[in-house]
């Protein structure tokens, strides 16, 4: 089946991600908090440009969401070889890992 909007998986996987990471805060995992709050500025970023045009959305998308992206990867590929991958903050890694091209999309 093809999806009318594309965007809304990729919106999916963020969601699914975040909610890895929320699991993560109820073991107290303080690495987690900084993955939920890169989250946090991701989707302030969205929540500021929707009401703004297509193309003005996403200027702004393209230049302030890359750095917030690549400091979550930068960030999982130095923590994934420290946590087990069976380990609740290493699933919410390695599916971030997993999914960062289709999240990003």
């Amino acid at each position: 089946m093809e999806r009318k909007d594309p965007s809304l998986a990729h919106l999916g996987c963020l969601v699914h991600a975040s909610q890895c990471f929320y699991q993560t805060l109820k073991e107290s995992l303080s690495e987690t908090v900084w993955f939920v709050a890169q989250v946090g500025h991701l989707y302030r970023l969205e929540d500021q440009i929707r009401r703004l045009n297509p193309a003005e959305r996403d200027r702004l998308r393209q230049e302030q969401a890359p750095p917030l992206w690549q400091a979550m990867k930068k960030h999982a590929e130095q923590l994934e070889p420290q946590l087990l991958p069976k380990n609740t903050l290493g699933k919410a890694v390695n599916y971030f890992l997993n999914e960062y091209d289709a999240m990003r999309d």
